[in-house]
């Protein structure tokens, strides 16, 4: 029996044999069933495709999170806000925080959006910038996600 590398993020595959019949004048001593257990190498990348996002007050910023993977159980990732010269509530949404979810089977590459609202302070300011950044993932699949928590 060979194992194919499928490329799919999973978790551990077991299968039972169990010998049914075998050829005249073969024994299988005292061994008729055996258990085979599948790990799986395959891994999972997810991170914020932009470094920046520029918009105008008041809008909205919208960022997109991308796997490098096809996944096989559904997983959550969480996002959140964090100051810079923008401040929240002043120049942002203060609850900016979130999850997305990705469904089970997602193909590699697919993506998520979530934004964050921008608000017109009515104030003249040079450019202002808020960091977001990826935390906490949700899946039976987390030994095999590498979540990039570098923030946008």
């Amino acid at each position: 029996m060979t194992a194919v590398n499928d490329n799919i993020v999973e978790g551990a595959e077991h299968l039972s044999l169990r010998f049914a019949r075998l050829p005249a004048g073969v024994s299988p001593g005292s061994v008729v069933a055996a258990a085979l257990n599948l790990l799986d190498d395959d891994v999972a990348r997810i991170g914020i495709v932009e470094s920046v996002v520029s918009v105008e007050e008041p809008g909205q910023a919208d960022f997109t999170v991308e796997i490098s993977a096809e996944i096989a159980a559904m997983l959550t990732v969480d996002w959140s806000t964090a100051n810079g010269t923008a401040m929240a509530p002043e120049d942002y949404a203060a609850s900016s925080s979130g999850s997305i979810v990705f469904p089970a089977n997602s193909v590699a590459n697919t993506r998520r959006t979530f934004s964050v609202a921008v608000i017109d302070d009515r104030f003249a300011a040079a450019t202002e910038n808020f960091g977001v950044s990826l935390g906490a993932v949700t899946s039976s699949l987390e030994a095999r996600l590498i979540v990039d928590h570098t923030p946008a």
